[in-house]
């Protein structure tokens, strides 16, 4: 956002120069109040400014998941129950969009599993995604297979636990999530639904194990969620986000919000 906000300001930069005599090829050009910028100083900001913007936009909620500890959070008690709702909430939410938010959830939770070696958990997630992926195989047709197959192999896995490639699993279960992702033009809605569901366990999970910059990137995401049954919560994110440093009673408050944007949206009881 702040790289985007550069652009922006070099564009109306740029174009306030072209309504003015043109200066003379290759003379500076002053930066209203503050450095000199000539006009190829300019394209190049305005190149540097889109190519960051792309790289900070870069990291997926997957990639992130290392960066938790898996271990330390598979060791907390209840790390696993996100908080499903026990009936269904937001009228707002169809049931489509519910479960593309609970296959956001079990993604990471799958590679938070995988990651700690954690193969009753990962079964038990992976077992939920592929179920449900093959329920609707329009909406998940270029992911199925992915899963099927990840299925077969941690079942194996299960079986010899000390020989297991556990980072072989883990790289496959980051390839389904990225096939997962993949209709986002077709279906835009169960897209926005199902990175919803990535970046707020994500966020419940870094807040659960205190780790500040996970959940500050996860926060940045939850400032965009439109919805009125997780208002509340998103801007109880949004509070945080602001301060520098966060408490024990923020972690725990970040904590909760996620929980109830989970509770709001997903549903345990989704046939």
């Amino acid at each position: 956002e702040d790289y985007y906000e550069i652009f922006l300001e070099t564009v109306r930069f740029q174009e306030e120069q072209a309504r003015q005599e043109s200066p003379e090829e290759g003379k500076i050009v002053r930066w209203p109040g503050k450095q000199v910028i000539g006009p190829l100083a300019a394209a190049a900001i305005l190149v540097v400014s889109l190519m960051t913007y792309r790289f900070v936009e870069a990291p997926q909620p997957g990639d992130l998941v290392a960066d938790l500890d898996p271990a330390t959070i598979v060791a907390m008690k209840g790390w696993e129950a996100p908080g499903w709702r026990t009936m269904r909430g937001a009228d707002e939410v169809t049931e489509d969009q519910a479960v593309a938010y609970r296959l956001g959830v079990r993604s990471i939770g799958l590679k938070v599993a995988l990651a700690a070696r954690d193969l009753k958990n990962a079964s038990e997630f992976l077992s939920d995604v592929n179920s449900r992926i093959n329920a609707a195989p329009i909406l998940y047709n270029s992911a199925i297979a992915e899963y099927d197959s990840l299925l077969e192999d941690l079942q194996i896995a299960a079986k010899n636990p000390e020989t297991a490639d556990l980072d072989a699993l883990l790289a496959a279960a980051k390839h389904a999530e990225d096939r997962l992702l993949f209709p986002r033009k077709e279906f835009p809605e169960l897209s926005r639904f199902l990175n919803m569901g990535l970046w707020a366990e994500l966020g419940r999970l870094a807040a659960l194990s205190h780790n500040d910059a996970v959940l500050r990137a996860s926060v940045r995401r939850a400032k965009k969620w439109k919805n009125t049954s997780i208002s509340q919560q998103v801007d109880t994110l949004a509070t945080l986000r602001r301060q520098e440093r966060l408490s024990q009673a923020d972690f725990e408050r970040a904590h909760t919000a996620f929980s109830e944007i989970t509770r709001a949206i997903a549903d345990d009881r989704i046939e």
